[in-house]
């Protein structure tokens, strides 16, 4: 999943509005040019400033929440998303990356329901399903996650697969501190 630009905005949501302030797509641009040179910290700063409460955009806080994931921040990435989707809650992409956050952070069961916002929101992307089948394998409940692969493999969703091995790593990484 990546960080949502100026330009990409017009062909992930053709039918929903997304920002036309001038401040919000300046500070996307900014963000997203300071990513790009590795500079993620002062990418989130950005985002920090342009995010006010009384022009709150989903947008804002899609791209510092993906920022956040990136640096394993996953506590501030699930704020961030959570606030995304009260703005727009029919955002599959946020749905997705929102569980993808709680996911990395052992909260499988959260994780199930977030992707299956996202499934239902979008059923033909075929990664969705797998990203919840590695949570349900996370989560003990073998017979959904094989069914979920099953129903991952027939949508093509085979570029999201590396993002469950991704989970399944930081999941027992997770498991072996206690």
């Amino acid at each position: 999943m990546a960080p949502i630009t100026n330009e990409s905005l017009p062909y992930i949501y053709p039918k929903q509005a997304y920002p036309t302030s001038s401040k919000a797509r300046l500070a996307l641009g900014e963000a997203s040019n300071l990513a790009a040179l590795g500079q993620r910290d002062k990418a989130i700063a950005v985002l920090d400033t342009a995010i006010t409460d009384d022009n709150p955009n989903p947008y804002l806080y899609y791209n510092r929440g993906y920022y956040h994931s990136l640096e394993a921040n996953f506590e501030k990435a699930i704020l961030d998303y959570q606030r995304c989707l009260d703005l727009e809650p029919h955002n599959p992409t946020g749905w997705n990356c929102y569980g993808y956050a709680l996911a990395r952070n052992g909260q499988q069961n959260d994780a199930i329901r977030a992707y299956s916002q996202a499934i239902d929101q979008h059923p033909s992307e075929g990664a969705q399903y797998f990203l919840r089948a590695a949570s349900f394998l996370m989560a003990g409940d073998l017979t959904r996650m094989l069914a979920d692969m099953d129903e991952g493999k027939l949508h093509n969703g085979v570029v999201q697969r590396r993002l469950i091995g991704e989970v399944l790593d930081s999941q027992q990484e997770f498991n072996h501190k206690d």
